[in-house]
């Protein structure tokens, strides 16, 4: 308060002195960055993220992480379960199951 005119001044609420709340414009207001803080502070959004880079990657590299053909037929491992030649099993036809949905991520991702 100002003892000669007994009127406040109102330059902190400007900003105009370094303490004024009003001057201070913090770059984590934004509500993107105050969105990617929380997503990246959940630990089950950065595993989220992980999975489907993980997913997204074999996708790209499907013909050296896949060991099998996904067309190929195998009519000896019809409908067999998870093995160590098959990691998920073969369908009806013999096909194996892993190689086609890694070859399939590629249509997604495309």
């Amino acid at each position: 308060m100002s003892s000669e005119s007994g009127v406040r001044t109102t330059s902190h609420l400007r900003g105009d002195e370094p303490g004024g709340e009003l001057g201070r414009v913090s770059r984590s207001a934004s509500p993107v960055r105050q969105a990617v803080r929380r997503f990246r502070r959940s630990h089950l959004a950065m595993v989220g993220v992980v999975v489907l880079a993980l997913l997204a990657l074999a996708a790209v590299f499907a013909p050296v992480v896949a060991r099998h053909d996904p067309n190929t037929i195998d009519l000896g491992a019809m409908s067999d379960g998870p093995s160590l030649a098959h990691w998920l099993g073969t369908d009806q036809t013999g096909r194996d199951t892993f190689a086609r949905i890694v070859y399939g991520g590629r249509v997604d991702l495309s």
